[in-house]
C-alpha cells in the first residue's frame, strides 16, 4: 500500500512538472528569450532550441505526461480495489477520483501557476526538458510517424511550423505599447504609417496634374527664373508638345551648378540640363516605388493613368513623409495645411487628405471617390462650389473660404457641440 501511494505521489509530481513545463515554454516571450540567448544566456539558448523543434517538444511532453497519467490512474484504481473490493461502484469511484487528481493536481493547477510566472519557470525547466527530448527522441519519432505521414499526404509540412508573429499581431503589440506607455504616441503613429506604406497606392499621395508646374522644351534661363520665382520647387517636369509628352525632369540644382560654371546666359535654354524621367502607374504601391527610386536615384516620378496620360507626380520626399510625417518643402510651412484658429475652429488646405483630416479632427469622413477635403466637398455639394458654401458631417461643419477659379483652395472647419451623425448640406 505504501509503495502504491509513493508511486502515485511521484507520478503526480512528475506529471505536474511536465504540465508546468509545457505551459511555461509555450507562454514565454520568445522574442525576449531569443534576444537573451544571443547575449549568451544558457537557459534562454535552451528555450530557443526547444521552440525551434516544436514537434519533438510536444511529442516528448505528450509521451511522458500521458505515461505518468496512466500510471496514476492504473495504480490508484488498483489500490482502491485492493482496499474496498472489485465492485462496479468501487471501480467507478476509483476512476473518477483518479481523473480528478490528474485534471486538478497534474494539469490545471501546475499550468495556471506556470503561466503566471512563465519567464521564471521556463528558465528553470528548459535544460531538463531539453535533456528529456534527447533521451525520448527515438521513441517520439516512432509515435509521431503516423501523424507526419498523414500531414504529408494532406499536403502539409512534416514538422510543425515554429510560431511567428503576424503583421496583425505586431500592430496589436504597438497599440498595447501605446496604451501602456512603453511606446510613445508619435512612435506608434510612425510605425503604423510604415505598415500602411505597403498598402497605399501612388495615386493616394501624388500631386495632381492640375497642380504641377511645367517647363516647356526650349525655355530660356530668364524664362525659367520667372517660373521659379513664382513657384519655388526643386524639380520641374519638362514637356514638348503637351503635358502628356514629358521628356525629362529639370533640377534647380543642375541649373545652379551650370550658373556657377558660367555656362548659362539669360537667353540660353535650360532644358538641355534635364534628366531622365521615371514613369510609374498610379496603382503602384508606395513601398515598391520607394525601392525603385532608391535603386535608380530618381527624386521625382511621373504618375501615368490607365489611358497613358500624366495623372500627377510624386516626389521621394512625399513618399518618405508618409512614414515619418511632414517635413516641409519648397518654402511651404507644414502648419499652412492645418491652422488652428481656436479650440474648435481650423483653417485647412483643401488638398489635405481625408486620412489626415480624420486623424487631426478626430472625424470619420466616409470613404468615397475622393481623396481630399476638396473632393469630399464636391461629392457632397454635387455642383461647382463657391465661397461661403457649407457642408456638415457629424459634429464638424466645413465652409469654403477661398476659391481659385473652379478650384477649392482653403476651407474652414468648425467642430460643433452637437454630435449628430447624419451628414447634410446646409
Amino acid at each position: 500500500m505504501f509503495l502504491s501511494i509513493l508511486i502515485i505521489a511521484i507520478a503526480v509530481i512528475g506529471s505536474a512538472l511536465i504540465s508546468a513545463s509545457e505551459a511555461a515554454i509555450i507562454s514565454v516571450n520568445r522574442y525576449r528569450v531569443r534576444h537573451r540567448a544571443e547575449g549568451g544566456d544558457a537557459s534562454s539558448a535552451a528555450i530557443v532550441k526547444i521552440t525551434d523543434e516544436y514537434n519533438k517538444f510536444f511529442g516528448t511532453i505528450l509521451l511522458i505526461g500521458n505515461a505518468l497519467n496512466i500510471v496514476i490512474t492504473a495504480v490508484g484504481t488498483a489500490l482502491v480495489i485492493r482496499l474496498w473490493g472489485n465492485s462496479a461502484g468501487v471501480v467507478a469511484i476509483a476512476t473518477l477520483g483518479a481523473t480528478v487528481v490528474v485534471v486538478v493536481a497534474a494539469e490545471l493547477t501546475p499550468k495556471s501557476v506556470a503561466i503566471v510566472g512563465a519567464e521564471r519557470w521556463s528558465h528553470i525547466v528548459s535544460r531538463p526538458v531539453l535533456t528529456l527530448m534527447r533521451f525520448t527522441g527515438p521513441m517520439v519519432w516512432i509515435f509521431t510517424l503516423v501523424p507526419r505521414v498523414i500531414t504529408h499526404v494532406l499536403g502539409g509540412k512534416e514538422a510543425l511550423t515554429t510560431p511567428t508573429i503576424t503583421e496583425g499581431e505586431l500592430r496589436m503589440l504597438i497599440d498595447v505599447g501605446e496604451a501602456e506607455g512603453t511606446v510613445e504616441e508619435s512612435q506608434g503613429e510612425m510605425l503604423e504609417n510604415i505598415f500602411r506604406f505597403g498598402e497605399s497606392e501612388v495615386r493616394d499621395v501624388m500631386t495632381p496634374r492640375n497642380e504641377i508646374e511645367w517647363i516647356e522644351v526650349g525655355t530660356s534661363f530668364k524664362g525659367f527664373m520667372e517660373i521659379y520665382a513664382a513657384n519655388p520647387h526643386t524639380r520641374f517636369p519638362v514637356f514638348d508638345e503637351d503635358h502628356d509628352d514629358v521628356v525629362g525632369i529639370l533640377s534647380v540644382k543642375d541649373v545652379l551648378q551650370s550658373i556657377a560654371d558660367g555656362n548659362l546666359e539669360d537667353k540660353d535654354p535650360v532644358t538641355g540640363l534635364m534628366r531622365t524621367t521615371l514613369f510609374v502607374p498610379e496603382t503602384k504601391k508606395q513601398d515598391e516605388l520607394f525601392q525603385d527610386m532608391q535603386e535608380t536615384g530618381h527624386k521625382i516620378s511621373l504618375v501615368v493613368d490607365e489611358f497613358g496620360g500624366i495623372a500627377g507626380l510624386v516626389t521621394l520626399t512625399k513618399i518618405v513623409e508618409q512614414a515619418i510625417g511632414a517635413t516641409g518643402e519648397e518654402g511651404l510651412k507644414p502648419d499652412d495645411r492645418f491652422i488652428t484658429l481656436d479650440a474648435n475652429t481650423f483653417e485647412l488646405d483643401a488638398a489635405l487628405s481625408i486620412e489626415d483630416a480624420n486623424d487631426r479632427l478626430e472625424l470619420e469622413i466616409p470613404d468615397g471617390d475622393y481623396q481630399t477635403i476638396a473632393g469630399f466637398l464636391l461629392d457632397r455639394l454635387q455642383r461647382l462650389p463657391k465661397t461661403g458654401d457649407r457642408v456638415r458631417t457629424g459634429p464638424v461643419r466645413f465652409q469654403v473660404i477661398r476659391m481659385d477659379g473652379n478650384k477649392i483652395m482653403r476651407v474652414r472647419a468648425r467642430r460643433l457641440y452637437t454630435t449628430q451623425e447624419v451628414t447634410h448640406v446646409l
